[in-house]
């Protein structure tokens, strides 16, 4: 098992038993390492702090980097970040989200989320000129990437 196999071990093992998940992780250049984390409820600050005293613990504990020479970061995704798992798709029904598609002919689509299912996802479309409401279902597989929009 290499260093990055054993990081990513790490880290499941810190967040088991709570309702937080990776999203994604990445080797950065020479020792480097990213962990965006998420959670049902919500991954906030000082979760983050947690996971991340947690992590270079174990990490101390492993001599895992004799030397200290690595860097690692653990934040959750930001709001321009895709929704990369179902979990995430569950914890934002009823948010306003943009929805691209895999076929680039077929214009994004914003809507809010409204159900989510293993294979698909419920939007409702608001036209505001046309006073409409309509319901519209994309099934993931069309999915290229879905973004949570920030309404004020």
């Amino acid at each position: 098992m290499n260093n990055f196999d054993t990081l990513k071990q790490f880290v499941q093992d810190i967040l088991e038993g709570s309702d937080s998940f990776v999203v994604s992780e990445h080797h950065l250049p020479g020792n480097g390492f990213k962990f965006l984390i998420d959670a049902d409820t919500s991954f906030d600050i000082k979760r983050c702090v947690s996971a991340t005293r947690q992590l270079r613990k174990k990490i101390e504990d492993a001599a895992l980097f004799p030397e200290g020479d690595f860097t690692m970061e653990i934040s959750s995704p930001g709001v321009d970040e895709p929704l990369k798992q179902f979990r995430q798709y569950v914890k934002n029904v009823g948010r306003l989200v943009k929805v691209d598609f895999v076929d680039a002919e077929e214009k994004p689509i914003i809507g809010r989320l409204k159900r989510t299912e293993k294979a698909e996802i419920e939007l409702e479309i608001t036209d505001k000129k046309k006073k409409t409401v309509t319901a519209v279902v994309v099934p993931f597989e069309k999915i290229k990437q879905t973004i949570v929009q920030i309404e004020f």
